[in-house]
């Protein structure tokens, strides 16, 4: 999951949480499922990936990345206008990755 927002450092750092708490939100599992891989600070883009149980082809796997796909790209999120967000899933055996 790749999202950029449009805002200033100081508004992306006091909408930090919410935002974490809204992705897992959008699939349902806790804030723990969630790895950040990076933050482009400057531009406040965040490269990061949710892990879930959802097994590869369930009807949950496919809902979740639909709701993700659907936060990432609307126009707000977590009270921070988004400029882009994109979402790709991948799976290992026992779990579905959506990065």
């Amino acid at each position: 999951v790749v999202v950029q927002f449009d805002v200033n450092p100081s508004t992306f750092l006091s909408n930090y949480y919410n935002f974490l708490l809204q992705i897992a939100n959008s699939v349902n599992q806790n804030i723990g499922s969630i790895i950040v891989n990076s933050i482009t600070y400057g531009s406040a883009t965040v490269d990061l990936s949710v892990t879930t149980t959802a097994a590869q082809g369930s009807s949950t796997a496919s809902s979740q990345q639909s709701n993700l796909t659907n936060a990432v790209t609307s126009t707000t999120l977590a009270n921070m206008p988004v400029l882009a967000g994109t979402v790709t899933a991948t799976t290992t055996s026992s779990q579905t990755v959506i990065v």
